[in-house]
């Protein structure tokens, strides 16, 4: 791993701060805190900011622990997986998306995996027959079943989502298996997954397999050019890319267009060409609102105002539209435990 970034928790591997910040956002759209999401990590608050960190996947695999038990939903690693799309991976996401075919890209995936997760993951490709096989094994023990269950099976329903969307099957049927070595969470409603995919548990290992022949059509974002610079890149982290096609991530991408306002749902929903009523359908779809997108993100704005400006709290709850500074007090309180005083203290002690 590079000295360039600065590792942050406990554990032996260092994963890419992009999926904390991942489930973070993902967890605060579904009602959670930032608090809820990091307690007991040993992971301060400003990593949700900081691009030039990585994650000790002890410390992670606290925070998917405190996300489960926050959320009790047993197809959350499914619809989380969903989320990780193509933009959430950096680099090696930017790799896989310019190979010439998704049998170059799965090869990618294996020579590159440790710049994502740091050297956690075992992964193995091998084609058997007209079938081809990807297995992941953790290095390290997870913290219990259902950690270990959330990041397999979340990795796969990401594998298998980009996959899909790159091949430009995304409704089309594709006979694709993901086998798990684990209890099955419960009954997996059919609508949630994608069509001819089939999940099954209690199996020997932990196996994504599809037809060789549907990794060898050839991809239509496939540059040779941009596929070797980013081979040269994937020791590095870059930033991410604007691709994702989550509504929730558009959203958030339109609300920090904004920097010295807090935009309106009305305006959001302009911006995006449809009213203020189908946007909020479309976030209630998505288990969420448009108050959850917008309390997440002046709170991460809080904490970067608070630690890299002198402005007061009454000018910091004036920039992240607050009506007084008591109201954003509150507010930083129920996100932070502590109020924004009090963080900025504790930024300050910790630079020395």
């Amino acid at each position: 791993m590079s000295d360039h970034f600065k590792t942050l928790g406990e554990g032996d591997f260092a994963i890419s701060v992009d999926y904390l910040v991942a489930i973070s956002e993902f967890a605060s759209e579904c009602g959670m805190t930032p608090q809820q999401v990091l307690k007991d990590s040993s992971i301060p608050l400003n990593a949700l900011i900081n691009s030039n960190v990585r994650i000790r996947h002890g410390s992670m695999q606290q925070v998917i622990l405190n996300v489960i038990n926050g959320l009790d939903d047993p197809l959350l690693a499914i619809k989380y997986g969903k989320r990780l799309t193509i933009s959430r991976h950096g680099v090696l996401g930017f790799a896989i998306q310019s190979s010439q075919s998704l049998l170059d890209a799965a090869s990618v995936l294996k020579t590159f995996i440790q710049t994502r997760s740091g050297g956690g993951d075992e992964l193995v490709f091998e084609v058997i027959g007209d079938s081809a096989c990807l297995s992941v094994q953790a290095i390290n023990q997870p913290l219990s079943a259902e950690v270990g269950l959330f990041n397999t099976l979340s990795t796969f329903i990401s594998i298998e989502t980009i996959s899909r969307w790159l091949a430009g099957k995304t409704q089309q049927h594709v006979d694709t298996e993901i086998l798990l070595t684990f209890d099955a969470p419960c009954e997996i409603p059919e609508d949630i997954l994608s069509p001819g995919l089939t999940i099954k548990f209690n199996q020997d290992k932990n196996v994504l397999r599809c037809p060789l022949d549907y990794l060898q059509e050839p991809l239509a974002s496939a540059n040779p050019s941009l596929f070797d610079e980013a081979k040269k890149e994937c020791e590095i982290e870059l930033v991410q890319l604007s691709i994702d096609t989550d509504i929730t991530t558009k959203v958030r991408t339109l609300f920090r267009n904004h920097v010295n306002k807090t935009p309106t749902i009305d305006l959001i929903a302009d911006e995006m060409n449809m009213s203020p009523r189908t946007l909020k359908r479309k976030l209630h779809d998505a288990n969420t609102s448009y108050q959850k997108i917008k309390d997440s993100e002046r709170f991460t704005r809080a904490i970067g105002l608070l630690e890299n400006t002198k402005n007061t709290v009454e000018q910091i709850a004036n920039a992240l539209g607050y009506s007084d500074a008591s109201n954003f007090t509150k507010a930083f309180k129920n996100w932070a435990e502590m109020s924004p005083n009090e963080y900025r203290i504790q930024v300050n002690s910790e630079r020395g």
